[in-house]
């Protein structure tokens, strides 16, 4: 029993890692999505210094 509560700690410990997310960088990005038909609809979007993003629809 005691092997098996070892076995599971040590586990837990070596799948802890730190998290490797990265932020995305203030500024205007271009992105487009892809709808039915192989169609792409296109837009803009902003994100300010405080992370939030706005976005505009491309004409």
């Amino acid at each position: 029993m005691r092997y098996i509560l070892l076995l599971l700690v040590l586990n837990v410990l070596i799948s802890c890692k730190p998290n490797d997310h990265q932020e995305i960088q203030p500024g205007y990005y271009r992105a487009t999505l892809e709808v039915q038909d192989n169609k792409e609809l296109p837009f803009n979007f902003n994100i300010d210094d405080a992370g939030i993003m706005e976005k505009k629809l491309s004409k």
